[in-house]
């Protein structure tokens, strides 16, 4: 496994801390930030330049580990590349709490069985 990370923060900008060069290699990413910078669709734009192949995970959070430290209004992001792992992906919409185990079930559901 490969992993690679960057890091924006508000009025600095990317900065990589791990340089793995993982490019098109990346199978998946991970994305911790602020809502507002979650939502802003210039991020994810650069995320799919960064990585145009991996699947991007978005999560907002009401404070971003990065590191040692705790920070607001930015985004830490963590590419990963497995060597020998096949991954899957599946997604689903709750709209209504009483949702969550209809589509719990139906994202097992989704996934193959190798």
């Amino acid at each position: 496994m490969k992993t690679e990370q960057k890091y924006w923060k508000e009025g600095a900008g990317w900065s990589k801390v791990l340089k793995n060069k993982l490019h098109d290699q990346a199978q998946v990413v991970f994305a911790f930030g602020a809502r507002k910078v979650v939502e802003n669709p210039e991020r994810l734009k650069e995320l799919k330049e960064f990585y145009p192949k991996a699947r991007i995970l978005l999560c907002s959070t009401a404070g971003e580990i990065f590191n040692n430290n705790v920070f607001e209004n930015s985004l830490a992001v963590t590419a990963v590349h497995f060597g020998s792992t096949k991954t899957h992906f599946a997604e689903g919409i709750i709209s209504e709490s009483t949702q969550s185990k209809t589509v719990g079930q139906n994202l097992a559901a989704a996934i193959p069985k190798d």
